[in-house]
């Protein structure tokens, strides 16, 4: 059989007709490795489809080829290669049709449905089938996971593989949820219209294996890092190559652990340095700002190009010791909520004398904090950093950093304060900016480290008969007790024993927890000055204590730690 017989492609086509030409079925065949994507690598796959959006001269996305082989039936292929990409396209459909469903928008979700499932009609029923199946060991699984009938939180893999299927959902669903629903859409019609592959089909698995190593062999798709380190040593004599190259390698390792998993991506990181060094740019679009000299970086001689690899081995080391929980409580405190994007002051801050970077990475916290409590999006913020990270370059620009942060801190305080009054714990991406408001609150009372707390629901989730008073029922009821004036911390142990008690049964716990717990039912004692930290956090919040919990008391607790973040993330601040 000839090559020609044995190979076709269809050229370029974008992820919508992947998935809806000629009825198509996808399948995962027994041999093929398991689901192997990690937690960043779908928050890269996902923020770099975003950066593909969201860039001013944006058309379409490429993502690569993928090959098939035919099956029995005509309209199924094994997957050969694709098949980390097109199981993670389906979960964020799947996502995607969970929370459009949540949000009441049924049309919506039943698009994104059609795109996973095919429906038919078998006895005078209707029935579905997936669009992929996973091969036996984990189909069921990915089955029930794009079904999404219940919480992620239930689902109980069995192996590595649905391990990772979990945590891939599980992350997809914390960063869409993050959006509003109608940017959730707009990510959507781009990732399905104009996210581009190239799919090859073969007419046997032997011969698509065969395509599959001599396109991994030869012709892999070049990332960023690798173009720039092309372009680097091709610029050293034969004697300088050897060095340079050594160089490049311990930059390299430095962005993995010792297994060699990475940190972060190295384009990620790039990007950040860039950032840091006064130039915006998106990850497309990195080696081209080091090809044209558009950085503020010179690469035109030996000399300048072993300047540049020392000076990104030292920030590499710097950023991932950031990562590992190495920096200020305030930028790790931005990374416990999900912005990675503050690394990037926190790179062009690293020169300053440790006064002036507490004092930056203060307002950074709070600007991060106004953007998390909004929702709204982090890209947008990015594109200030450049700017910003200029002026920390020089001395007698430094308070015009602080006045452009402050400055975008304003813009966002109103509405960052609003926002407390609707926010409740319900995803993941609400659960993490919950808990890092609550921690923040308790500690500014009394400066304990509650990192190890776990929220607490003073009206209980389960109604149990110690409530009987409250006649919320149902939706109504959950949205209730989500409600931030309604949730405290507590120990772990201490909160498993409450569970749905009556709040007089809460009482005496509550009573020896830390200030935020203990201040529901018994009155705060300050210090006896008016100028101590905590004094102040306990005058801004004006607690009142209770023996008894009802709706008003929700409201009224709620008012008080809007005051109370108003005091911590802004009036400390003078904004």
């Amino acid at each position: 059989m000839s090559i020609t017989n044995a190979f076709n492609s269809e050229g370029l086509i974008n992820i919508l007709s992947l998935l809806t030409s000629d009825n198509r079925h996808y399948k995962i065949p027994s041999m093929q490795r398991n689901y192997v994507w990690s937690k960043q690598n779908i928050i890269d796959f996902i923020e770099d489809i975003r950066e593909a959006m969201e860039a001013e001269e944006a058309t379409e996305y490429f993502i690569g080829g993928m090959v098939f082989a035919l099956n029995e039936d005509p309209n199924s292929h094994f997957v050969v290669d694709g098949q980390q990409r097109i199981t993670t396209i389906t979960l964020l459909l799947a996502a995607a049709n969970y929370i459009s469903k949540e949000q009441g928008e049924e049309g919506i979700a039943d698009y994104w449905k059609k795109l996973i499932f095919t429906a038919y009609l078998h006895q005078g029923k209707m029935k579905q089938t997936s669009k992929l199946t996973h091969h036996n060991t984990d189909n069921q699984f990915y089955q029930a996971l794009i079904e999404l009938s219940q919480p992620i939180s239930s689902y109980q893999p069995q192996n590595v593989s649905q391990k990772n299927m979990w945590t891939a959902m599980d992350t997809i669903l914390e960063e869409v949820s993050a959006m509003p629903h109608s940017e959730l859409v707009e990510f959507m019609e781009y990732l399905i219209g104009k996210v581009y592959v190239i799919p090859m089909v073969c007419s046997s698995l032997n011969m698509a294996f065969r395509i599959f190593e001599t396109l991994n062999d030869r012709g892999a798709k070049l990332q960023p890092e690798d173009l720039l380190k092309n372009l680097l040593l091709r610029n050293l004599s034969d004697e300088e190559y050897e060095n340079g190259a050594n160089h490049w390698t311990q930059f390299i390792n430095v962005l993995s652990n010792e297994n060699g998993k990475p940190y972060v991506s190295a384009s990620t990181f790039l990007k950040h340095y860039l950032a840091s060094k006064g130039r915006y740019v998106s990850k497309n679009k990195i080696y081209e700002t080091f090809e044209k000299n558009e950085s503020v970086v010179n690469i035109q001689n030996a000399d300048e190009i072993f300047n540049l690899l020392n000076d990104l081995y030292n920030n590499a080391q710097y950023y991932v010791g950031l990562l590992n929980g190495g920096g200020t409580e305030e930028i790790q405190a931005c990374l416990e909520v999900g912005v990675k994007q503050s690394l990037i002051i926190g790179l062009a801050s690293r020169h300053l004398d440790a006064q002036k970077q507490k004092k930056i990475h203060e307002l950074l916290e709070s600007l991060v904090f106004s953007y998390v409590a909004t929702g709204a999006r982090f890209n947008t913020l990015e594109r200030s950093f450049p700017e910003i990270s200029i002026d920390l370059q020089s001395e007698d620009r430094y308070d015009q950093a602080i006045g452009k942060i402050k400055d975008l801190i304003l813009d966002k305080k109103e509405a960052a304060l609003s926002s407390i009054a609707q926010l409740k714990l319900g995803t993941a991406s609400e659960k993490k900016k919950v808990t890092y408001m609550l921690r923040k609150l308790a500690q500014s009372l009394d400066g304990g480290n509650y990192s190890s707390l776990t929220i607490e629901h003073i009206m209980p989730e389960n109604k149990g008969t110690g409530w009987n008073h409250v006649k919320e029922e149902g939706t109504e009821y959950k949205l209730l007790v989500n409600r931030l004036g309604n949730l405290t911390l507590l120990p772990k142990p201490v909160n498993s024993s409450l569970k749905n008690k009556s709040f007089k049964e809460k009482i005496e716990a509550y009573k020896t927890q830390n200030t935020l717990t203990r201040a529901i039912v018994l009155p705060i004692s300050n210090t006896g000055t008016s100028n101590t930290v905590f004094d102040k956090s306990i005058k801004a919040y004006q607690p009142e204590a209770t023996n008894s919990w009802e709706v008003s008391r929700i409201e009224k607790r709620t008012s008080a730690m809007i005051r109370l973040a108003n005091h911590i993330w802004y009036e400390k601040h003078n904004i």
